[in-house]
């Protein structure tokens, strides 16, 4: 059976580590472990860690401190608490600073191997998450440049077919050669690229891309413009 991902074990108790380091090979997981917060950081600035399960006290520094700093160097790793009875507190504190669970002393295998598969299988969803919002926000960006591209060479065609260049202010009476239709279509689409631009910027800032928006404009586009860009952003 392939061997699954590597996980550090971090406890200054060797008989804990022999524990957890036999749960983990049993169901074919890579460890490594150490018995010091300070060999744990180095290490996970070095090595390519799935998730890291670490005793709340050790020797040298506290659980909390460990996790920060580990998280600190590594935002995506799974780290995956483990404290005594009395210690639910700080199990608690430890899920707000960012650990994927806790575990409480002694360890029970199922219990140990649930907790590990839960924590990879969430830093699997958060970073495929990560990963689609980043490709969203690309498209986002694409889809602003086509926009404004195709706002471009719509005036341009106005330009042209009227021989009349573009006001600087909507207030500036227009010449009287456009026709209403014409003039009324004009505004209809400057507002749909406004409306558009908004859309994407709401969508961008609040990592919201359910938005959805009908160009109504591009109808009459198409028929006054004799345009067979069915495609137009």
């Amino acid at each position: 059976m392939t061997e699954k991902e590597k996980i550090l074990i971090v406890t200054g108790d060797l008989r804990e580590r022999q524990i957890l380091d036999q749960y983990l090979k049993e169901a074919h997981y890579r460890t490594k472990g150490v018995g010091s917060g300070e060999s744990a950081l180095e290490l996970i600035g070095q090595e390519n860690l799935a998730a890291v399960i670490l005793d709340n006290s050790m020797p040298d520094l506290e659980g909390i401190e460990i996790l920060c700093k580990a998280l600190a160097i590594d935002s995506d790793l799974a780290v995956i608490m483990t404290t005594e009875i009395n210690e639910r507190l700080e199990g608690c504190r430890a899920l707000e600073q960012g650990a994927y669970g806790y575990i409480i002393k002694p360890f029970h295998r199922n219990e140990v191997l649930v907790n590990v598969r839960h924590a990879l299988l969430r830093k699997k969803m958060t970073m495929e998450k990560k990963r689609y919002i980043s490709d969203l926000e690309g498209l986002a960006i694409l889809r602003t440049h086509k926009i404004g591209e195709g706002s471009r060479l719509l005036h341009q065609k106005i330009r042209k077919k009227t021989g009349w260049e573009q006001s600087p202010s909507r207030n500036i009476p227009q010449p009287e050669f456009l026709s209403k239709k014409f003039k009324k279509h004009r505004l209809d689409l400057e507002q749909t690229f406004e409306e558009i631009s908004g859309l994407i910027l709401q969508a961008t800032e609040n990592k919201d891309f359910s938005v959805r928006f009908s160009n109504t404009g591009l109808p009459s586009c198409y028929e006054l413009m004799n345009c067979n860009q069915k495609d137009c952003p």
